[in-house]
């Protein structure tokens, strides 16, 4: 999906790993201006339960975070 977006010039690399997340992306910061994530959008129990990925590297991290949510996504279906 991110192949069909126009970035404008705009400098960027995609990179896909697998490693603990939050660890792994809070160790890579520093060599970004910005950290774009995506995220479920969970809240309150369900997102405890699940994970919070996204606020973990908000929160401890240092740089920006954009987090985006897929609007058609949700918990209950």
């Amino acid at each position: 999906a991110m192949s069909t977006v126009d970035w404008q010039g705009v400098a960027h690399e995609l990179v896909f790993v697998e490693d603990d997340p939050v660890p792994r992306i809070l160790r890579l910061q520093d060599t970004v201006d910005l950290v774009m994530m995506g995220t479920h959008g969970h809240t309150g129990f369900s997102g405890a339960l699940l994970g919070h990925v996204a606020d973990l590297v908000t929160r401890h991290g240092h740089v920006p975070v954009l987090t985006v949510r897929h609007p058609e996504r949700s918990w209950l279906v």
